[in-house]
Protein backbone atom coordinates (compact mmCIF):
# COMPACT_ATOMS: atom_id res chain seq x y z
CA UNK A 1 0.00 0.00 0.00
CA UNK A 2 2.78 2.45 0.94
CA UNK A 3 4.53 1.70 -2.36
CA UNK A 4 1.35 2.59 -4.32
CA UNK A 5 1.04 5.90 -2.44
CA UNK A 6 4.70 6.73 -3.09
CA UNK A 7 4.25 6.06 -6.82
CA UNK A 8 1.01 8.07 -6.99
CA UNK A 9 2.44 11.12 -5.19
CA UNK A 10 4.13 12.70 -8.26
CA UNK A 11 0.90 12.29 -10.24
CA UNK A 12 -1.12 13.97 -7.47
CA UNK A 13 1.34 16.86 -7.25
CA UNK A 14 1.25 17.27 -11.03
CA UNK A 15 -2.56 17.31 -11.12
CA UNK A 16 -2.63 19.88 -8.30
CA UNK A 17 -0.19 22.13 -10.19
CA UNK A 18 -2.21 21.91 -13.40
CA UNK A 19 -5.46 22.68 -11.56
CA UNK A 20 -3.82 25.64 -9.83
CA UNK A 21 -2.60 26.94 -13.19
CA UNK A 22 -6.05 26.57 -14.74
CA UNK A 23 -7.72 28.41 -11.87
CA UNK A 24 -5.21 31.28 -11.96
CA UNK A 25 -5.40 31.48 -15.76
CA UNK A 26 -9.19 31.64 -15.80
CA UNK A 27 -9.16 34.32 -13.09
CA UNK A 28 -6.98 36.53 -15.32
CA UNK A 29 -8.71 35.67 -18.60
CA UNK A 30 -10.62 38.95 -18.78
CA UNK A 31 -7.39 40.97 -18.72
CA UNK A 32 -5.45 39.16 -21.42
CA UNK A 33 -4.82 40.19 -25.01
CA UNK A 34 -5.68 43.85 -24.77
CA UNK A 35 -3.64 47.01 -25.21
CA UNK A 36 -4.39 50.40 -23.70
CA UNK A 37 -3.00 53.62 -25.16
CA UNK A 38 -1.85 55.41 -22.01
CA UNK A 39 -1.32 58.79 -23.71
CA UNK A 40 1.28 60.02 -21.18
CA UNK A 41 1.02 63.61 -19.98
CA UNK A 42 3.66 66.16 -20.93
CA UNK A 43 6.70 65.57 -23.11
CA UNK A 44 7.51 62.04 -24.26
CA UNK A 45 10.68 60.60 -25.78
CA UNK A 46 10.95 60.48 -29.55
CA UNK A 47 9.91 57.30 -31.35
CA UNK A 48 12.75 54.76 -31.48
CA UNK A 49 13.78 51.13 -31.54
CA UNK A 50 16.67 49.21 -30.02
CA UNK A 51 16.59 51.20 -26.78
CA UNK A 52 17.62 49.88 -23.37
CA UNK A 53 14.32 49.60 -21.50
CA UNK A 54 14.44 48.35 -17.91
CA UNK A 55 11.89 48.05 -15.11
CA UNK A 56 13.32 49.55 -11.91
CA UNK A 57 11.68 47.43 -9.23
CA UNK A 58 12.68 49.66 -6.29
CA UNK A 59 10.79 52.64 -7.70
CA UNK A 60 8.15 50.95 -9.88
CA UNK A 61 9.32 53.09 -12.82
CA UNK A 62 10.76 52.26 -16.24
CA UNK A 63 14.19 53.50 -17.34
CA UNK A 64 15.02 54.05 -21.02
CA UNK A 65 18.35 54.87 -22.63
CA UNK A 66 19.39 55.41 -26.24
CA UNK A 67 17.94 53.62 -29.20
CA UNK A 68 17.61 54.69 -32.77
CA UNK A 69 15.01 56.33 -34.96
CA UNK A 70 14.80 55.05 -38.53
CA UNK A 71 17.58 56.43 -40.75
CA UNK A 72 18.95 58.60 -37.93
CA UNK A 73 22.00 58.42 -35.72
CA UNK A 74 21.72 56.51 -32.44
CA UNK A 75 20.56 58.42 -29.38
CA UNK A 76 22.10 58.82 -25.93
CA UNK A 77 19.25 60.37 -23.98
CA UNK A 78 17.85 58.88 -20.78
CA UNK A 79 14.22 58.90 -19.65
CA UNK A 80 12.18 57.59 -16.71
CA UNK A 81 8.51 56.64 -17.02
CA UNK A 82 6.32 56.82 -13.92
CA UNK A 83 3.19 54.67 -14.43
CA UNK A 84 1.53 56.14 -11.32
CA UNK A 85 1.70 59.65 -12.82
CA UNK A 86 1.56 58.43 -16.44
CA UNK A 87 4.46 60.74 -17.24
CA UNK A 88 7.89 60.55 -18.88
CA UNK A 89 10.72 62.65 -17.44
CA UNK A 90 13.92 63.31 -19.37
CA UNK A 91 16.90 62.73 -17.11
CA UNK A 92 19.97 64.94 -17.00
CA UNK A 93 22.48 62.64 -15.28
CA UNK A 94 25.72 63.92 -13.81
CA UNK A 95 29.05 62.59 -14.99
CA UNK A 96 30.03 61.20 -18.34
CA UNK A 97 27.19 59.83 -20.43
CA UNK A 98 27.67 56.66 -22.48
CA UNK A 99 28.18 57.27 -26.19
CA UNK A 100 25.07 57.07 -28.35
CA UNK A 101 24.02 53.49 -29.10
CA UNK A 102 21.21 51.17 -29.96
CA UNK A 103 20.62 47.41 -29.60
CA UNK A 104 22.37 47.40 -26.24
CA UNK A 105 21.97 44.73 -23.57
CA UNK A 106 20.61 46.04 -20.28
CA UNK A 107 19.56 44.86 -16.84
CA UNK A 108 18.54 46.28 -13.49
CA UNK A 109 20.73 45.51 -10.47
CA UNK A 110 18.37 45.82 -7.46
CA UNK A 111 21.14 45.40 -4.89
CA UNK A 112 23.05 48.45 -6.14
CA UNK A 113 19.87 50.17 -7.45
CA UNK A 114 21.42 50.74 -10.85
CA UNK A 115 20.84 49.99 -14.52
CA UNK A 116 23.76 48.29 -16.28
CA UNK A 117 24.18 48.46 -20.05
CA UNK A 118 26.66 46.62 -22.23
CA UNK A 119 27.63 46.84 -25.87
CA UNK A 120 25.30 47.70 -28.68
CA UNK A 121 25.96 49.48 -31.93
CA UNK A 122 27.50 52.95 -32.02
CA UNK A 123 27.14 55.92 -34.33
CA UNK A 124 29.63 54.60 -36.88
CA UNK A 125 27.94 51.18 -37.01
CA UNK A 126 30.69 49.52 -34.98
CA UNK A 127 29.83 47.01 -32.27
CA UNK A 128 30.62 48.32 -28.79
CA UNK A 129 32.13 46.44 -25.83
CA UNK A 130 31.87 48.98 -23.03
CA UNK A 131 29.93 48.59 -19.77
CA UNK A 132 28.14 51.47 -18.03
CA UNK A 133 26.03 51.79 -14.88
CA UNK A 134 23.34 54.38 -14.22
CA UNK A 135 22.73 54.98 -10.50
CA UNK A 136 19.02 55.53 -10.01
CA UNK A 137 19.48 57.13 -6.57
CA UNK A 138 22.39 59.39 -7.59
CA UNK A 139 21.23 60.17 -11.15
CA UNK A 140 24.68 59.64 -12.61
CA UNK A 141 26.54 57.37 -15.00
CA UNK A 142 29.80 55.58 -14.35
CA UNK A 143 31.84 53.61 -16.84
CA UNK A 144 32.68 50.20 -15.41
CA UNK A 145 35.94 48.42 -16.11
CA UNK A 146 35.38 44.72 -15.44
CA UNK A 147 38.50 42.54 -15.43
CA UNK A 148 36.94 40.37 -18.14
CA UNK A 149 34.36 41.36 -20.70
CA UNK A 150 32.51 39.77 -23.63
CA UNK A 151 33.53 40.69 -27.14
CA UNK A 152 31.75 43.60 -28.86
CA UNK A 153 28.18 42.64 -29.73
CA UNK A 154 24.54 43.49 -29.88
CA UNK A 155 21.71 41.29 -28.60
CA UNK A 156 20.32 38.88 -31.20
CA UNK A 157 17.50 40.29 -33.24
CA UNK A 158 14.23 38.53 -33.67
CA UNK A 159 13.66 37.44 -37.22
CA UNK A 160 10.19 37.07 -38.54
CA UNK A 161 9.38 33.94 -40.41
CA UNK A 162 6.72 33.37 -42.95
CA UNK A 163 4.97 30.15 -43.61
CA UNK A 164 3.73 29.09 -46.98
Amino acid sequence: MRDRVTRALPLCVGVALVLGLLVSTSACAGRQNSWIDLKPKGVSPSARFGEALVYVSQTGKVFMFGGRATEQAPLHDAWMYDPQKNRWTELTPRGDVPPARWATASAYDPIANRVVIFGGMGEDGAFLDDTWAYSVAENDWARLSPSASPSPRTPPTRRSSTTT
